[in-house]
């Protein structure tokens, strides 16, 4: 199972919501190695299937590495969506 660091409703640009995973943590600080599993599970998998179902609303995700980058990635990524 894989914990995000926080979910967050935001409202897009475009006025929509949007229920953005977002993850505060290096997706390297996994020490069991599931690393890229885990990245492509959630980027490739998850993120288009929910957004496909429907039933969840819609959902993005915003990795950031770096806490003093945190304000600018985030206003960046809602801009985006």
């Amino acid at each position: 199972s894989y914990p995000p660091t926080f979910v967050l409703k935001v409202c897009g640009k475009s006025g929509g919501v949007v229920n953005l995973i977002v993850e505060l943590q290096q997706w390297d600080g996994d020490k069991k190695g599931n690393v890229l599993v885990k990245r492509e599970a959630a980027f490739d998998f998850w993120i288009p299937a929910a957004n496909n179902l429907g039933k969840f609303g819609k959902w993005d995700i915003l990795e950031v590495n770096d806490i003093s980058e945190f304000e600018t990635a985030l206003n960046d990524k809602i801009c985006q969506l």
